[in-house]
């Protein structure tokens, strides 16, 4: 009976709640030119925007689920990383801050003047705390290629580029180039009182392969996981993580129990 019990409340079906999806951009539209930016040839770019928060109406918590960066030229295909760190009015002192999450986005060969569209994954959540967050695109070889600019823009980008000997973040205008405009953008949803309990853990993919993501709201803490057998046999544990490797586990139905600082909650995980 008991372990019936157990797997009830497995099997307890995950409901997500949200209050409206709004787009961070400081771009006046979405038409990427042939002109509109500047980047260091030798590569190593890191272009980023600084977005305040209550610009956007955002004073609770958010959810960044999606973002799209603008390509000028490209002359082969890589990779970037996105990363989204907590900041500050004062950036780029402090910089980088808090390191939030972060997203490897593919730029393909042949998308010049084009938009590139990404998805978060996991959604990285913005405390309802936070009051400024830095969406930085980091280029970590010596690929050349130009981030792409808009026509026009409502607030200031930035640049550095260990390349070109630029080690902290400034202006492309204090570089001489005024006219550049990164489009750098991201969509959310904003987060309800309810996306914040216990009962609204994501887990996924489910079914996994491999690597299991639990996704909780980043102000409650994972302590500890285990993976048990549908008959009670612990297979896996970790502490203070997020994501677990079941790449070597036996196809099947098993139980995973997150301890977490704000309680106990229970899921049931398809192995493939």
């Amino acid at each position: 009976m008991k372990k019936n019990y157990i797997l009830l409340l497995l099997i307890a079906t995950f409901a997500w709640t949200s209050q409206g999806q709004i787009t961070l951009t400081q771009n006046t539209d979405n038409v990427i030119t042939a002109t509109n930016s500047v980047a260091c040839p030798g590569g190593n770019n890191q272009q980023a925007r600084l977005f305040n928060l209550s610009n956007f109406g955002i004073t609770s918590g958010f959810e960044l689920t999606s973002g799209e960066i603008g390509v000028q030229s490209v002359s082969g295909t890589f990779d970037v990383t996105v990363k989204v760190y907590d900041s500050n009015a004062n950036f780029p002192t402090g910089y980088p801050g808090t390191l939030l999450g972060s997203q490897v986005v593919t730029i393909p060969l042949g998308s010049d003047e084009t938009i590139v569209n990404y998805t978060f994954s996991p959604a990285i959540t913005i405390p309802s705390t936070s009051t400024h967050i830095l969406i930085e695109v980091e280029q970590t070889d010596t690929t050349s290629w130009f981030i792409g600019g808009t026509a026009a823009d409502t607030a200031t980008p930035y640049l550095k580029s260990a390349s070109c000997s630029i080690a902290d973040y400034t202006t492309p205008a204090a570089l001489g180039f005024p006219d550049a405009h990164y489009y750098i953008t991201a969509t959310g949803n904003l987060l309800g009182v309810e996306d914040f309990n216990l009962d609204n853990m994501s887990i996924s993919p489910n079914p996994v392969n491999d690597v299991l993501n639990i996704q909780l709201h980043q102000s409650i803490q994972v302590e500890k996981a285990k993976l048990y057998t549908v008959t009670g046999q612990v297979v896996l544990q970790a502490e203070n993580t997020r994501k677990l490797d079941l790449s070597n586990l036996n196809s099947g139905i098993y139980l995973l129990k997150v301890e977490t600082d704000k309680g106990i909650v229970a899921r049931k995980i398809i192995k493939n």
